[in-house]
């Protein structure tokens, strides 16, 4: 898989590199990240190697710890000698060493030494997208989420000949024109039609019940309300095929972003050195769904977030794992670990120190509308349920 962005980073700045990762690759920027991105087997300096490799642009998040590490000045050089653009965002107000001033001496740097982190954060999506423009000036195609890989069965010949971005907004203009114009048409048929209909009394609408609290399943199911200007789309589903299945896309009615999760974690019963996310509950506004999973022994206090308004979610990893457990043949699959990463914070719950790690990436402009899987004791299975507008 190709990448857009390298991100270069001390382990002590790690929480800055983190939040620059979650809004680049919530900007539709894919991002390469150590440890996250080293394929399992593959030694530590040869990954780091295999990432720059694949990168358009390198982003260095510049401290005191940076300015020091050998680590950090061999990824620059790798950089520099593969021709990366190399974007220095300072975090700490220091003068680089002779080593990275012979490399970023006559390089532009973004400069994040004052508070509100994320403001920066945001000039620094910016300044990777107007580098990434640049690069396609001689006719590769910009690449984003999903962009650089070839549909299944097409060839990479077959890819290259696809139309580039600015091709595919040309004729997604046209088509725009034409559904517009059509729309009007249908409006203007229907306002006619449904002026020569016969009036039928108007019915009484019945009170909406308030919604529970969080943390309290609902009675019932509630009836989807299609939105025929949101175009759904499921990740796979990541862990175990245990527990009966779910799917909270109907109790989404309209069809908002996640405001709010509430996490259950559990000890294995069998080995309690083993955590289980045995608990999810999704909010979106003041709509609560279901209590999934939730009935196993050693339950952990729950863990309610709040997500801000204009807080975007970008990515979600799950991290599952096979557990000790006692008859049974195989081990159950269950849900591990889940970190949630937005533009300006992750959140991570259960056990996220291990492997397999898989993702759910967001594209721009699109929005976690759900979750749907399996759950039984614990959950034993998830996905993500994404949404875009038309």
């Amino acid at each position: 898989m190709a990448f857009d962005v390298f991100i270069s980073y001390s382990g002590k700045d790690k929480t800055t590199a983190h939040a620059a990762c979650a809004a680049l690759e919530t900007a539709g920027i894919r991002c390469w990240i150590a440890p996250r991105d080293i394929r399992p087997g593959t030694e530590y300096a040869a990954g780091i190697i295999e990432g720059i490799d694949s990168c358009r642009i390198m982003v260095l998040i510049f401290s005191a710890y940076a300015n020091a590490s050998p680590q950090i000045h061999r990824e620059i050089e790798r950089g520099v000698s593969k021709g990366l653009p190399i974007i220095p965002f300072r975090i700490e107000e220091i003068a680089p060493t002779k080593a990275m001033e012979y490399y970023l001496g006559s390089i532009h740097w973004l400069d994040a030494l004052t508070p509100p982190l994320a403001k920066h954060i945001a000039q620094l999506v910016e300044q990777v997208k107007a580098n990434l423009q640049v690069g396609a000036a001689d006719g590769t195609p910009p690449t984003g989420a999903f962009e650089t890989i070839a549909p299944q069965g097409a060839s990479s010949a077959d890819y290259r000949n696809r139309p580039n971005r600015l091709q595919r907004s040309a004729i997604t203009g046209h088509a725009v024109q034409l559904a517009l114009a059509l729309s009007v048409t249908l409006a203007v048929v229907i306002v006619l039609v449904w002026n020569f209909l016969p009036r039928r009394p108007p019915v009484q609408n019945n009170p909406v019940a308030a919604a529970p609290p969080l943390a309290v399943p609902l009675p019932e199911r509630p009836v989807p309300v299609p939105n025929p200007g949101f175009v759904i789309r499921r990740s796979a589903a990541f862990g175990g095929d245990g527990g009966a299945g779910f799917d909270d896309l109907s109790w989404n009615t309209n069809q908002l972003q996640i405001s709010g999760l509430n996490i259950m974690v559990n000890l294995n019963p069998a080995d309690t050195a083993q955590r289980i996310i045995g608990g999810l509950q999704e909010q979106w506004g003041d709509q609560s769904g279901p209590l999934h999973g939730g009935k196993g022994p050693f339950a952990q206090p729950a863990t309610v977030i709040r997500f801000d308004p204009d807080e975007k979610i970008g990515r979600v990893d799950v991290n599952t794992r096979s557990y000790h457990f006692p008859g049974a043949n195989p081990p159950p699959q269950w849900i591990a670990g889940l970190k949630v990463w937005t533009d300006t914070r992750v959140y991570t719950f259960g056990d996220m120190t291990f492997g397999p790690t898989n993702q759910c990436i967001l594209a721009a402009g699109e929005v976690l509308l759900g979750f749907f899987g399996r759950s039984g004791s614990y959950i034993d299975q998830i996905g993500c349920i994404i949404g875009a507008a038309k």
